[in-house]
């Protein structure tokens, strides 16, 4: 999950930022081929539930890897299509109805973490999803007195990407059995300076044409250009990331009638090579950072 704060909200009529996204066939797959699209109906209700394991290890050791997960959230988020366009456009209310989080440790940072979870309890609003299944826009936010105005903003500003994130956009062109497709998107993140560019290739495995269902093999993998920043409380202290990859794994069975996955499943590691220059000291230590992240979707 990876939220940008912007200097300021926008208002609730606004439109969010668009990511960068591409998709790009990459292989038709063998024939019958036909379009792929999302027909849910007006009031189809969908329940997800979003489990998130991360494990995190920092070291100066090349060789040390993160092997235990030691955050675990699991998020509900109850759906409805409350309207479909005449050009397949689709309206998807969504409010978050339970959160749960656990941390291996009990730190005031796990602790913060925790307290702005339970503020996203009945919170939501309304997505604009196009019938390949990229969300366009998001209107309509919802949120209880609880959410602090610094919370309200990051999620009315990273609603649309949040989502973006989780969707299985389809091509617009005809695919069979066998068909890829690749996407690019750049995705905002609070922690760096620059946006990662991320690459997803879907792969059709299996299409039951009477059920209307789709089994799809899923890579991933992300980048992130060199970039240094310096300590903003200690201008001595300068951090050069330089060297970061993610890569992951996943497959994804999709009801083409509901707008959520059936199931998905995906696996991601990435290491990070950050320089941390102590001008005063002469001093450069290098640092690996590790995580690895495994989610989980299910609804009902």
């Amino acid at each position: 999950m990876s939220f940008a704060a912007e200097p300021s909200p926008p208002t609730q009529t606004e439109k969010c930022p668009k990511q960068t996204s591409k998709v790009t066939i990459l292989d038709y797959g063998t024939e019958p081929r036909q379009q792929l699209r999302f027909t849910p109906v007006v009031g189809d209700k969908q329940t997800i539930k979003l489990k998130i394991m991360m494990g995190t290890n920092t070291s100066e050791d090349q060789q040390s890897r993160s092997n235990d997960f030691n955050y675990n959230i699991e998020i509900t988020v109850d759906t409805t299509v409350k309207k479909i366009e005449s050009n397949g456009d689709i309206h998807l209310s969504y409010i978050y109805s339970g959160i749960t989080a656990s941390m291996s440790n009990s730190n005031t940072s796990a602790r913060d973490i925790s307290s702005n979870l339970a503020q996203v309890i009945a919170s939501g609003a309304t997505l604009i999803i196009a019938p390949q299944g990229n969300v366009k826009k998001t209107y309509d936010y919802i949120f209880p007195e609880k959410v602090s105005p610094e919370l309200k903003q990051i999620m009315m500003n990273e609603s649309l990407n949040y989502f973006n994130q989780f969707s299985s956009p389809l091509p617009s062109q005809a695919v069979g059995v066998g068909a890829k497709w690749k996407i690019n998107q750049i995705i905002p993140m609070m922690y760096i300076l620059s946006k990662p560019n991320q690459t997803i290739i879907y792969e059709l495995k299996v299409k039951e044409r009477q059920d209307n269902v789709l089994n799809l093999g899923i890579t991933l993998e992300q980048q992130i250009d060199t970039q240094e920043y310096k300590n903003s409380s200690n201008n001595s202290t300068s951090v050069q990331i330089t060297t970061t990859t993610t890569q992951g794994n996943g497959q994804a069975t999709i009801n083409l009638n509901q707008m959520l996955p059936i199931i998905s499943t995906a696996f991601l590691e990435s290491k990070t090579i950050m320089e941390t220059r102590l001008s005063k000291m002469n001093e450069v230590r290098l640092n690996h950072y590790n995580w690895s992240l495994k989610i989980t979707i299910e609804s009902q």
